[in-house]
């Protein structure tokens, strides 16, 4: 069996590329801030809750961070797991932080407010983080997935909110 947390992770570092793995909290609480944020007009993703329609009612979910969180985990880890198969026998070794495999059970929300001011340096951090997550979801069948193209329409509703809030979109003539 192949010990993908060194072999392959070095082999990538040193390719330059960026492996497949879970990603670390602080990257999944800045992909929640990121869909949770509003601007004056309101939520900014307001369609990604309806997104959620595996196993809950979609507006249960959305109500709670922590679940959304934990489904995003379960679909990374279902991604990374789908990339080097032998890690559901050893979930111990899946490229990302100690015990990523757990992550969709364990995972918390931050406490405090997940909405994000209007600031677009904010913004490009949480947007970079729903890139982050969704390069590390490209495995398998999860791109055709739900949650997946979700994310996607997230990701293009973060980059068009963080265009409106620069001064230049607003002195550019219409």
């Amino acid at each position: 069996m192949q010990d993908h947390s060194m072999n392959t992770t070095d082999a990538a570092r040193h390719a330059g590329e960026m492996i497949p793995c879970v990603v670390d909290i602080g990257c999944m609480d800045q992909v929640l801030r990121g869909l949770y944020a509003r601007d004056s007009r309101g939520q900014l993703v307001p369609e990604f809750d309806g997104q959620f329609t595996l196993d809950v009612q979609h507006s249960a979910l959305w109500a709670d961070p922590t679940r959304v969180g934990r489904k995003l985990y379960a679909m990374n880890v279902e991604a990374v797991m789908q990339r080097y198969p032998d890690c559901r026998t050893t979930p111990g070794k899946l490229p990302g932080p100690d015990q990523a495999h757990r992550l969709p059970v364990t995972y918390r929300a931050p406490r405090e407010r997940l909405t994000v001011c209007r600031d677009p340096n904010t913004l490009i951090g949480c947007y970079k983080a729903v890139e982050t997550l969704l390069h590390h979801c490209s495995e398998g069948h999860i791109p055709g997935s739900k949650l997946f193209t979700g994310l996607e329409r997230a990701a293009s509703r973060l980059a068009t909110a963080i265009v409106r809030s620069l001064p230049a979109y607003e002195m550019a003539p219409w």
